[in-house]
């Protein structure tokens, strides 16, 4: 239940969008003490991006990689609290 409320309440704002780059702002506005779950998120990649580089707040974060209808996509767990997230072509 608290995965659910807190992945409803995420909201995310794009900073950057290009084909070499993707940047987001996320804003937490529940109480961290209760909502301390990663949030897994879904990112459709370019058809290029082969191996992409993942950061949230300037650090590499693991992922995962998926392909569905063709398109491929990108799965990663964010931190609680993580201001920013950064896909960037490799």
């Amino acid at each position: 239940m608290r995965y659910i409320q807190e992945s409803k309440a995420l909201k995310l704002m794009p900073l950057l969008f290009d084909q070499d780059h993707t940047e987001v702002s996320l804003t937490w506005p529940l109480d961290p003490h209760n909502y301390d779950l990663p949030l897994t998120l879904r990112i459709a990649l370019f058809d290029r991006w082969t191996s992409p580089k993942v950061l949230g707040d300037q650090k590499s974060l693991p992922f995962r990689l998926m392909e569905e209808k063709g398109t491929r996509i990108l799965l990663v767990d964010v931190a609680p609290q993580t201001n920013r997230l950064a896909v960037l072509k490799q």
